[in-house]
């Protein structure tokens, strides 16, 4: 074995904590291996000279794009696409309320925002990003409605999956034979998955996000019973849930638990919460 090829063998896992270097050991349907970074590269070098390979590695930075690759903050800016207001596709770029968000969030975070501050959407690119490079992790979007909840999946989650560049696509197998859901294998490290609903589902989520939570209170009482009682006590203290809605008024279960937090202030322990308020002065398109 050459010097390139005992290189490419040798590459590392991309994610550092498994994720789609990890996948030579899983097998697709008829026993063909799923490929893997290490099978693509193989792939690409297949023929070449010596001389050839090289220039090859270093033309297209191979070890400085593995490196990236480790780094979420670059995966989330560079990996993701989704669609701006006016339709256009676009790259995915947290705007100054996203940023916000993510530099003061907390394990369990309650946030009362203005519309269309992309709330949904950083969470669902943060969501996907965690669950391709991260064996192990069930993410849960919660949307109030059923109009919303598909507008979500199919609009946000999976179409952003299906943005995402062809030779990273070709290294998993995907299982979305669950309605609005996508589900990662990760071989014998397990698999990961990103679900939308309205309601809680059964099992133990890593994350839990919540949309319009206050809507929700309103027009759906029972469903809010089984979340905050079933869904919510589920998520382990290491884990994240973000509830985010805009107001429905002075009262209301939401009303009361961003309340108690604010007077609170910032929390003393991963299972309490943290309030965060975005007004529209957050909205830079309307300023």
């Amino acid at each position: 074995m050459n010097e390139t090829t005992e290189q490419v063998n040798n590459v590392p896992n991309p994610t550092g904590k498994g994720g789609f270097g990890e996948h030579p050991e899983n097998i697709n349907a008829g026993g063909r291996p799923k490929n893997s970074l290490k099978s693509y590269l193989a792939r690409k070098l297949a023929g070449m000279s010596d001389e050839e390979k090289e220039k090859w590695l270093k033309e297209n930075n191979i070890d400085g794009k593995i490196i990236q690759l480790k780094d979420k903050n670059w995966r989330i800016a560079n990996l993701y696409k989704i669609r701006d207001k006016e339709g256009r596709l676009i790259k995915f770029r947290r705007n100054r309320t996203q940023n916000h968000f993510n530099n003061h969030l907390h394990t369990r975070n309650l946030i009362l925002k203005s519309r269309q501050l992309g709330f949904t959407t950083d969470e669902v690119i943060d969501g996907l990003d965690e669950v391709l490079f991260n064996p192990n992790r069930d993410i849960l979007l919660i949307a109030h409605n059923l109009e919303a909840g598909e507008s979500i999946f199919t609009k946000k989650i999976n179409f952003a999956w299906e943005k995402i560049r062809p030779e990273i696509r070709e290294l998993y197998q995907v299982d979305n034979k669950t309605s609005k859901t996508l589900k990662f294998n990760f071989g014998n490290k397990g698999f990961s998955s990103i679900a939308v609903d309205t309601s809680g589902r059964s099992g133990t989520y890593h994350r839990v996000h919540i949309t319009e939570f206050a809507d929700l209170c309103k027009k759906y009482p029972k469903k809010v019973i089984d979340i905050i009682e079933g869904t919510i006590p589920a998520v382990p203290t290491t884990g994240r849930i973000d509830i985010e809605s805009t107001s429905q008024g002075a009262s209301g279960e939401f009303f009361e638990m961003f309340m108690n937090a604010w007077n609170k202030g910032e929390p003393t322990s991963p299972l309490e919460w943290k309030a965060h308020f975005y007004n529209w002065t957050w909205d830079d398109a309307e300023l």
